[in-house]
């Protein structure tokens, strides 16, 4: 007698195997060695060392992933990082950069970049730079302070016209680091980014280049929206969903074949019937409780509690404080709470001493302390 194998197991072999060389495939076409000068990336030409160095040394640099549109108006004291932006910007995005640098934004762009605005558009290409070519100031400028610097590619700078200041040239006398005013604002171009990267901001003239280029006091912006790890990484993200979400799909196949397999093979039991009264009975119970307690004054102690453990923690109060603390503290802080408000709460603190207490007055006492409450949560999440 010949035994029968079950199908089922056999396909879902299959389709773990055929899981298991499509997510190797994928990840091996994934695979970059050098990496690209983004702040997340940890390869040798990655940016993440100069990124967190920043941090590590007190200054204010975070990552901006948002169109050029939502750029700070005020931008005054803000420097925008372009590392190795791989792609042109389009008319409206072009038109917001150089916005912003007008209204006062410094922005670092390094490699080659493409605009029909007054941003860096007279870039060209020369003789190759052999490795880690040396280029030295060409000027005493701020930033040809750091000293000799290195730089790759063959991109340098061609039309040197009034109000450009030349800070680097290479070996044949091309430059390779331009900077000029835009408006109330600064433009500053570097020929690579090599200076920024992991494996070049070893180099102490590379490291001092990025730290007078980016400014000591200034907001900074490290752009990962034009960066060309940005398309790559959302490519690498979409690799990632696509292969993640096939896991998960493969395993719920695999879940719902064992299963169906095992529900023919099982007895067939009868479904348990859950009462749908169980919850209502509860909250009646619980109600009938309160009534019989004559607890009016309950819910507005548990109330108030609320509000002076969350007043603790987000004004530094006393887990203590009264009602006028509290009013006095969120009146300091800007958190719009006028006399009217701060006097219904003292009022609803005096209410919880008063035994004989209507319910429709304990009910009006607590919505007093739940609106102040929202009040303090709304702030705190807009601050965040």
């Amino acid at each position: 007698m010949k035994t029968k194998i079950p199908r089922a197991p056999i396909v879902l072999a299959l389709l773990l195997i055929a899981g298991a060389i499509l997510l190797a495939y994928l990840n091996e076409q994934n695979n970059d060695d050098g990496g690209h000068p983004s702040s997340y990336s940890a390869k040798r030409f990655g940016a993440k060392a100069a990124f967190l160095l920043l941090l590590q040394s007190g200054y204010k640099a975070e990552r901006w992933e948002r169109p050029p549109r939502d750029l700070p108006k005020r931008a005054n004291g803000v420097t925008l990082v372009l590392a190795g932006p791989e792609h042109s910007a389009n008319h409206d995005e072009a038109k917001a950069l150089e916005e912003f640098v007008r209204a006062g934004g410094r922005v670092i762009i390094t490699g080659r970049w493409i605009s029909r605005t007054d941003l860096p558009n007279s870039v060209n290409y020369g003789h190759a730079r052999v490795g880690f070519a040396e280029c030295k100031p060409s000027a005493p400028t701020g930033l040809a302070r750091a000293g000799a610097i290195t730089q790759e590619n063959d991109l340098y700078w061609e039309t040197q016209g009034a109000g450009q200041t030349v800070h680097y040239r290479d070996a044949e006398g091309h430059a390779v680091v331009v900077s000029y005013a835009l408006g109330q604002g600064e433009v500053i171009w570097w020929a690579s980014p090599l200076p920024l990267t992991n494996i070049g901001i070893r180099d102490k003239g590379n490291l001092d280049l990025l730290l007078y280029a980016v400014g000591r006091d200034r907001r900074i912006l490290w752009d990962e929206y034009f960066h060309s790890a940005h398309h790559d990484q959302r490519q690498a993200g979409n690799y990632a969903t696509v292969m993640r979400w096939g896991r998960w799909q493969m395993l719920l196949l695999g879940v719902v074949l064992l299963f169906a397999y095992a529900r023919r093979s099982g007895p067939v039991m009868p479904l348990a019937q859950v009462s749908r009264l169980s919850p209502l009975e509860f909250v009646q119970t619980m109600g009938s409780v309160f009534h019989k307690a004559d607890a009016r004054l309950v819910p507005l102690e548990i109330a108030f509690a609320r509000l002076q453990q969350i007043a603790a923690r987000r004004l530094a109060l006393s887990p203590n404080a009264n009602a006028e603390e509290i009013t006095q503290a969120m009146q300091r802080r800007g958190y719009g709470v006028n006399e009217k408000l701060a006097g219904a709460l003292r009022a609803a603190q005096d209410a919880m001493g008063n035994p004989s207490l209507k319910e429709h007055s304990a009910v009006e006492h607590t919505s007093t302390i739940k609106r102040v409450l929202a009040i303090l949560e709304r702030e705190q999440k807009k601050n965040v």
